[in-house]
């Protein structure tokens, strides 16, 4: 009888011990389960994330075409980036560079730039043959006499005309300031009645500015 009562409280408390340790370790094991789920899920997470973060980034464009500024300090020089707009057709291009190579040789021939600045008057035979050739008309419509052409084709006289700058300045006030001022501003009655003479170098317009 003794012995059984030494050994009961013994069992009993062996018993006790042991159902904790077992509790321990089993909530040790749910709780590694569990650790190891999280972290797996974490790092589904993160992986689904940076999916996301690299889908949308831009993709990058690589250029097929060499970067202009560094091949222009190498001595290359890429002339396909000077794209001009062709504005006239091949038979206009071929009228036009005949214009100018009479002009050329006009210019250079019978125009004394010396002796115009020295008498202050371009002569009156210079003045009739630029009327013979349309140029005060260059930019005036047909229907008023003049020539029609476009800024490329007058741009490219005025660059033989510059060759004598009172000649140049003379033209480009009579046509691209008073013209230009009538055809933008004038009326039917007003066209009609100065163009025609201005296109032919008939009637020379000044230009007068007021600061």
């Amino acid at each position: 009888m003794e012995s059984t009562k030494v050994l009961w409280p013994t069992l009993k408390y062996s018993n006790c011990y042991l159902s904790k340790f077992l509790k321990n370790r089993q909530c040790s094991s749910v709780n590694n389960i569990w650790r190891k789920y999280s972290s797996e899920n974490a790092q589904t997470q993160e992986v689904v994330i940076k999916e996301k973060i690299q889908l949308s980034k831009p993709s990058v464009v690589k250029w097929k075409r060499p970067p202009f500024v560094k091949e222009f300090f190498v001595g290359k020089f890429d002339t396909e980036l000077l794209a001009f707009p062709e504005i006239l057709d091949k038979d206009q291009v071929i009228e036009l560079e005949n214009a100018i190579k009479n002009l050329n040789n006009f210019m250079k021939q019978k125009v004394n730039s010396h002796e115009i600045d020295q008498n202050a008057k371009i002569p009156e035979d210079i003045l009739q043959e630029l009327k013979d050739m349309g140029l005060f008309g260059r930019t005036i419509p047909t229907k008023y006499g003049g020539l029609d052409l476009s800024h490329t084709a007058s741009t490219r006289l005025n660059e033989v005309l510059g060759l004598d700058c009172s000649i140049a300045s003379t033209l480009a006030a009579h046509e691209f300031f008073a013209a230009q001022g009538i055809l933008h501003y004038g009326s039917e009655s007003q066209k009609s009645q100065y163009l025609p003479r201005m296109a032919s170098g008939n009637l020379l317009v000044p230009y007068v500015v007021l600061s």
